[in-house]
């Protein structure tokens, strides 16, 4: 398997290879090494090499900024991510094909972003071994969501032409859920019956109640509560915008957030939400372990990446690429402009 990201804090990666190897298979992961993590070591049964992290740039998008600026960004952004995607499927490229003289492979496995590893996955082919894409994000889409103020096409389009290649390369493709299914199909003629979907969801032996925090019980507050990655992508800043419409426009005081997780934008969101005088109203937890645990504190749950049963009340955000995985959302919201999403978020308070 090769995924760039760290192993096994990966979840999806993380339950894809343990289940195989609870069912017999020798699994290999080829993943970014992080801080004290050693460059080889076995964790349940599945064999991990770890390639060191090589980071440029933080590649977020500077708003407030002049065209100097502002090309400047956009230079390091590009700069960035074809520097690290590059270093990251060459280093891939050389030990597959060490792990394939020491250890042996029939599978090349890989994971997205980037959308450049069917470059190994070629060169395995060429020695009759078999390729698996699984598609984890529609990059052109995740780019677009990433970096809204960008003009240029040329960027979309490419990586447009690496998603088509990933999927016309693999012998078998994996999503994760129906719509991205029919994008494949409709976008890139794939033929339906080598793309499977394989799901997402909650670990259920870490899924429990747990006792509830007494003091969000003494609030006497309705809680809203969300547990999942904080990228410019994921939308949490028009979670603040909706609050801060309660707040200011609604005048409420009875509710209280808490977000749980982290990414790229946490500090920006953090000093956001200090900005829109949330202080009394929103907090901000860090502890990615324990995330399902969380559940148990809220009356109400907010969560675009991860809806799970054991909530109260489920909202979820049509992105526009999702749909088909969020039936378990128990309320459905089409966020059309801010605006309309803080009306629509708030209504639902009173549902």
């Amino acid at each position: 398997m090769l995924v760039e990201n760290r192993f096994p804090v990966d979840a999806r990666v993380r339950n894809e290879a343990f289940t195989l190897a609870r069912n017999g298979f020798q699994v290999r992961v080829l993943a970014l090494q992080g801080r004290g993590e050693k460059w080889r070591e076995t964790v349940n049964g599945v064999t991990v090499y770890r390639i060191p992290r090589l980071t440029l740039f933080k590649k977020l998008e500077n708003t407030n900024r002049s065209r100097l600026r502002a090309l400047l960004n956009t230079l390091e952004i590009i700069v960035g991510y074809v520097s690290e995607y590059c270093y990251f499927t060459a280093a891939c490229l050389l030990w597959s094909f060490y792990v394939a003289m020491r250890d042996g492979f029939d599978i090349i496995h890989a994971h997205n972003p980037p959308d450049t590893l069917f470059i190994v996955g070629a060169a395995h082919k060429l020695f009759g071994k078999k390729f698996v894409f699984d598609h984890h994000d529609l990059s052109p889409e995740l780019y677009r969501s990433r970096y809204p103020s960008a003009t240029s096409t040329a960027v979309p389009r490419g990586l447009l032409f690496l998603e088509k290649l990933s999927l016309k390369l693999a012998d078998i493709v994996i999503v994760t859920n129906e719509s991205y299914r029919a994008i494949d199909i409709q976008r890139h003629a794939v033929r339906p019956a080598k793309v499977f979907v394989v799901r997402n969801g909650p670990d259920l032996a870490r899924v429990r109640p747990v006792e509830r925090d007494a003091r969000l019980l003494t609030m006497g507050r309705t809680i809203f509560g969300y547990v999942g990655a904080m990228n410019p992508q994921d939308g949490v800043d028009h979670l603040l915008g909706a609050l801060h419409h309660l707040t200011h426009d609604l005048k409420r005081r009875d509710f209280y957030c808490v977000l749980i997780g982290d990414g790229d934008s946490r500090e920006a969101l953090e000093a956001r939400a200090l900005e829109l005088n949330l202080r009394d109203h929103v907090m901000f937890r860090l502890h990615p372990r324990r995330r399902y645990d969380a559940i148990s504190l809220y009356r109400s749950y907010l969560s675009r990446p991860e809806p799970v049963e054991s909530a109260q009340r489920c909202v979820d955000v049509d992105q526009g690429y999702g749909v088909h995985g969020s039936g378990q959302a128990h309320r459905f919201l089409r966020a059309q402009g801010d605006t309309c999403f803080r009306r629509r978020g708030c209504r639902l308070r009173h549902a």
